[in-house]
Order: C-alpha cells, then sequence, then structure tokens
C-alpha cells in the first residue's frame, strides 16, 4: 500500500495501532481492509443518495420544496400517524419499506397495522421504475448483505440529506420568504425606481461583458465591480477597483519608498513632495539638471546635501525616468494613503478599468431623470436581484465512485 494511502487509512479512527508482536506485515493488511470497508460503505452510501434524490425527481410535491414524496418522505423520517415508536422501531419501518421496494420482502403491516394506501402506492410505483445501471449494481449488492448491514447504509444515507439538503431547504424556504417581504418593503419606500427603470440599468449589466468569465456577455454579480456613474461621469483616473484598494501601482510604491527612506533622511515625508514640485517646475522651464539644483539650493538651502540622493533613489524606487515625471508636470501619485482606499479613496492617477469604461458608455445613452436613480438601483441590486441561493446536494465525481469500487 502506498504511504499516501497508508496515512489516509490511519486517520480514519483514533489511535489506530499495533497489537503487541505484531507484524508490520500483517498491520498494514489490517489497515487496507479497513480502508476498503470505509470505501465500499462510502460508495453504497453514496449510491443510496443518488436513488433517494431520484425519489425526490420521481414523485416529490412541487408546492412542497424539501418534499421527497409519500415514499422518500417516509424513508428519510418514518412516521405513522397516530403511533408513537423509538428511533429503533422507526429504523425497522425504513428498512422494511426499502426491502419492499428493492424486492427483498414483502411488508405487508407496519406496526402491527396494514400499510397506509398512500405509501403502499408510492412503493409500488417507485418498484416498477426502470432502475439506473448504478442502482441495479447497488441493490444487487445489498441484497447480498444482512439486514442490519443494509440497515445501516440505509440510515446513514437518509441522515446525510436530511442533514446536507432537506434542513437547508427548509431554511433556504424561510429565508427566501423573508427575502420576499423585505424587498417588497423597499420597493415601496422608493417608488421613483419603477421596475421599468430597474429593468433598463439590469439590461446595461446583461450586455456588458464580464472578465471574470473570459469575457462572456452579462454581468452576474450583484455587487460587481464597477464604479458608480457619479464617480465616472468626472473623466478623472480616480477608479475604486483598478491598481490596488483604489490606488494605482505607484501610489504604493511611493509609500514602500517612504519607508525604506525612513531614518536616513529627517522630513522626508514633509519637505521631499515639496522641494521635488519645486524642482520640476525649474526644470519644466527649460533649465539643465544643475541649474535647476542650484535654484533649489538657494531657496531651500537645507536640502542640498540630500535631496540629489534622494530623487534619484525614489526615480530608482518607482521605476521612473526624469522625463516621465516632468511630462506630468507633478508627482505622477498620491503622497500618501492612510484609510482613503476603495470608494474612499482620492486618487488620481488609477485609470478605470475596461468594465468601468463599458459601463459609462452605455449609461451615456440613458436620460438625466433615469441616470438620477442609478445609486438607487446599485442598492436594490446589491440586495434584491437575486434571492438566497438554493442549497444543491452534490456527489463524488462518477470517476471517484468507479475507483473507489474497483480499486
Amino acid at each position: 500500500m502506498s504511504q499516501s494511502r497508508y496515512r489516509e487509512a490511519r486517520t480514519l479512527v483514533r489511535r489506530l495501532c499495533r497489537l503487541p508482536g505484531e507484524d508490520q506485515a500483517q498491520f498494514n493488511h489490517k489497515i487496507a481492509r479497513l480502508h476498503e470497508h470505509f470505501e465500499r460503505f462510502n460508495v453504497d452510501v453514496s449510491e443510496l443518495c443518488q436513488w433517494l434524490m431520484g425519489l425526490r425527481r420521481q414523485q416529490a410535491d412541487t408546492n412542497q420544496p424539501g418534499s421527497f414524496g409519500t415514499l422518500g418522505d417516509f424513508i428519510l423520517e418514518p412516521d405513522l400517524v397516530g403511533v408513537e415508536a423509538d428511533e429503533s422501531e422507526r429504523d425497522r419501518w425504513r428498512l422494511a419499506v426499502f426491502d419492499d421496494v428493492a424486492g427483498f420482502r414483502a411488508a405487508r403491516v407496519l406496526a402491527n397495522r396494514p400499510v397506509p394506501d398512500s405509501l403502499h402506492e408510492a412503493m409500488k410505483q417507485a418498484a416498477k421504475q426502470p432502475k439506473t445501471p448504478t442502482a441495479e449494481r447497488l441493490f444487487e449488492r445489498m441484497r447480498a448483505l444482512e439486514a442490519a448491514h443494509r440497515l445501516v447504509l440505509l440510515k446513514a444515507a437518509a441522515e446525510w440529506i436530511v442533514a446536507r439538503y432537506r434542513r437547508g431547504i427548509e431554511n433556504w424556504t424561510r429565508q427566501h420568504a423573508e427575502w420576499e417581504k423585505e424587498k417588497k418593503e423597499w420597493e415601496s419606500q422608493h417608488p421613483a425606481l419603477s421596475e421599468e427603470i430597474r429593468d433598463r440599468f439590469t439590461d446595461v449589466f446583461k450586455a456588458l461583458k464580464d472578465p471574470e468569465r473570459d469575457g462572456s456577455q452579462g454581468i452576474r454579480r450583484k455587487n460587481p465591480r464597477i464604479c458608480p456613474y457619479d464617480r465616472l461621469r468626472q473623466n478623472k483616473n480616480n477608479c475604486i477597483y483598478a491598481g490596488e484598494k483604489g490606488h494605482g501601482p505607484l501610489c504604493w510604491k511611493y509609500l514602500e519608498f517612504l519607508r525604506a527612506q525612513e531614518g536616513r533622511t529627517r522630513g522626508l515625508k514633509k519637505y521631499f513632495p515639496e522641494n521635488a514640485e519645486k524642482y520640476i517646475e525649474q526644470r519644466r522651464n527649460k533649465r539643465s539638471k544643475q541649474a535647476a539644483l542650484e535654484r533649489l539650493y538657494k531657496s531651500v538651502p537645507q536640502c542640498k546635501g540630500s535631496f540629489e540622493r534622494v530623487w534619484e533613489e525614489y526615480l530608482k524606487a518607482l521605476g521612473l525616468s526624469e522625463e516621465t515625471v516632468l511630462q506630468y508636470g507633478r508627482l505622477p501619485h498620491c503622497l500618501k494613503i492612510g484609510n482613503e482606499t476603495w470608494e474612499r479613496s482620492q486618487c488620481q492617477w488609477n485609470p478605470h478599468t475596461e468594465l468601468c469604461r463599458q459601463y459609462k458608455d452605455a449609461l451615456d445613452k440613458l436620460d438625466d431623470e433615469t441616470l438620477k436613480l442609478e445609486p438607487e438601483y446599485r442598492e436594490w441590486r446589491r440586495l434584491y436581484l437575486a434571492g438566497p441561493r438554493k442549497p444543491s446536494f452534490r456527489y463524488p465525481s462518477r470517476s471517484h465512485l468507479i475507483n473507489a469500487a474497483t480499486g
């Protein structure tokens, strides 16, 4: 057995260790068998879950989201009207009904009473339904098992579905009802944002190309990474979502530069931007570098010993050339960040994303009265575009089941 399978098997139960004097090869053989039993158990339970979910598709009451039909509901949570029974008795009912449907043995009575007509009819219908190849193999294996073994598998599958799916559906039903109620209240408080206007904005989002889905048409996010229109219409490089936290790469590099210079140059954070702006102004007035430095030192004598060195280190740290900075006419980044990130960011050096530009172009075609309602729509979209997500029941992949069954 491989080391990975050995380690996996060792974790199946707590404190698995050799008996005194037991040979290592024998111990490894026991672990391998234990692993096979656990694997077989998991496969059987998974396939039973598939069969039970099939009952839901065939017999479920469409008016009850958590319904598995009369038969499925009984197997998941056995109950007979007017009969008090403990858990072990209910387990016997569950096994008797399953064995009847599987064709192992007939179930005529439950709790000394005839099987209820509705349950009996559901059992007959399920027994007549064609079985999938997976279900056929499963029932053949279970036919050879003892009743107690079948009960363990059946109960494990039922409890798994109840815990991992049915309870989730019940919670989702309650949450969805509350969401519908809140949605109606919110919409009644914002009468200007009519359904027609909401549909206009929604159509805009449906027409956008989503970079998160390889350019596929339509934005699915309730709260998409697109700047509000009020910000976009300013025509500034002040994107919330480009760069990092609403700031361009140079802003963060400048912050790193300041940290690296701490302790080396006194008053750097305060005086360097002022001195740099004066130097840039002199250079843009067609003065040579040396002449610009001399004029700076004349007006600010205290920077004479350090500015030229710091300026060269600044250009290197930010990956800039002096000619590039001169083209901007100022330092091309924010001088501080602090808590001014995302929506609060005032950065003017962060060009909008392609998605922002698509959104602005689309909204530019709408009238001003509609555009005034864009903030309200964005809030509605974030809260009420879609209700709580319905839970799903996931199975192991088919290849995993095959490998586990034949490995």
